[in-house]
């Protein structure tokens, strides 16, 4: 029989509906690397007069995570999602594949985080766990490097499982450093007014979000449930000591409070652009897209011709565009026009809306903002979003 082997191992998640109740795990992660561990407590009996123990009893178990790995847009919703709970999700203006998830961790209160069904493994051998819950995440970026990692506790080990036949992948979109901004302001409504540009280093961490309860329940193999903890939070930056670096230590002294924002711009999702001929009677135009120009097109064309021509380009590819609006009418907006505006527009207008960059991130969707001083992940339609 061949080796078990660290780099043939593949990672697959599945969001549980009920904690603890096993899922297909049906999405395959390739940005972590994980760990898993057994974690047994083992009560031991010395019988009267005996020098050593002679019985041993496995009182509880569960199994401890750890993951690590690069700083990526959709990979980092899944270390969120735990410690902070369910996001709001929703679809930016003029978004196709985009989402808005949005986090805001309550200062007080129950936060009911998402657990996963979690498998680990290959042809030679798997296992999995149930109820993998997030308990804390960390990130670290620099200009040259980025990277996170998480903790996580489930429910006992599985060994010696079949994994979940054709999971989708979900496509890296790592995060890199020349896509950061760093904001620091004095009070929330100013956040992300002040760019600071002598940042060096930024180092998040986020832990202790949970902890496993045992109660007296012999049809509980694992942990029942879990408590919320106090969580603890630090920000360390890695700053120029010039005047605006050395500023913070007056506020330090004062005591004062400071919202920082990390803000990273990826590549773009969702572009759409309204192209307006103005009143034609006749001719030709022709679009370019990234250095690539179409065939002409009619001066009347229907949306599907400029759709056809705009899909025919090598930077953009087929099922990568769609085209709304119609000659001698005015651009739907994806219907985010109303009828009278529509009626009202006797120009040549066509919205083009691009669902990826190049046609490689066509599944990229899922980002998330949040505004004040929570740490959130966010796409305003365009681009891949990250922000603190």
């Amino acid at each position: 029989m061949p080796d078990r082997v660290s780099l043939n191992q593949r990672v697959q998640f599945g969001v549980e509906s009920t904690s603890g109740t096993n899922v297909p795990a049906n999405k395959l992660l390739t940005c972590f690397n994980i760990v898993m561990g057994v974690k047994p407590e083992v009560k031991t009996y010395r019988g009267t007069g005996r020098r050593f123990p002679s019985v041993q009893e496995e009182n509880t178990e569960y199994t401890d995570i750890a993951i690590s790995g690069s700083l990526d847009y959709q990979g980092l919703s899944y270390l969120v999602s735990g410690p902070w709970g369910g996001a709001t999700i929703t679809t930016p203006t003029n978004g196709i594949n985009a989402r808005a998830w949005a986090w805001t961790p309550p200062v007080s209160g129950a936060i009911t985080g998402k657990t996963f069904t979690v498998e680990q493994g290959d042809s030679v051998r798997a296992h999995k766990v149930n109820y993998g819950l997030t308990t804390g995440f960390s990130y670290k970026v620099t200009r040259h490097e980025t990277s996170c990692a998480g903790t996580a506790i489930a429910q006992q080990l599985q060994d010696a499982i079949t994994m979940t036949s054709s999971p989708t992948a979900v496509a890296l979109s790592p995060v890199a450093g020349k896509h950061i901004n760093l904001y620091v302001d004095t009070t929330s409504t100013g956040l992300g007014t002040t760019l600071y540009t002598r940042a060096f280093s930024i180092d998040y961490q986020y832990g202790n979000g949970f902890g496993p309860f045992w109660p007296l329940n012999r049809a509980n193999l694992s942990f029942g449930g879990v408590a919320d903890l106090a969580p603890a939070c630090m920000v360390k930056l890695l700053l120029e000591a010039d005047a605006q670096g050395m500023g913070n230590l007056v506020h330090l002294q004062a005591g004062d409070f400071l919202y920082p924002r990390v803000d990273a711009l990826g590549p773009v999702i969702d572009n759409t652009q309204t192209v307006t001929l103005g009143t034609q009677s006749s001719g030709t135009f022709t679009l370019t897209y990234k250095g690539q120009t179409t065939t002409t097109i009619a001066y009347n064309a229907a949306s599907g011709a400029v759709q056809t021509a705009l899909q025919a380009l090598s930077t953009i590819g087929a099922g990568n565009a769609t085209v709304a609006g119609s000659a001698g009418g005015g651009g739907t907006g994806n219907g985010h026009h109303s009828d009278d505006w529509l009626r009202r527009c006797s120009h040549h207008t066509w919205q083009l809306c691009y669902h990826a960059d190049a046609g490689v991130l066509r599944d990229a969707a899922r980002y998330g903002y949040q505004a004040d001083q929570y740490h959130a992940i966010s796409g305003r339609g365009r681009y891949l979003r990250g922000r603190v």
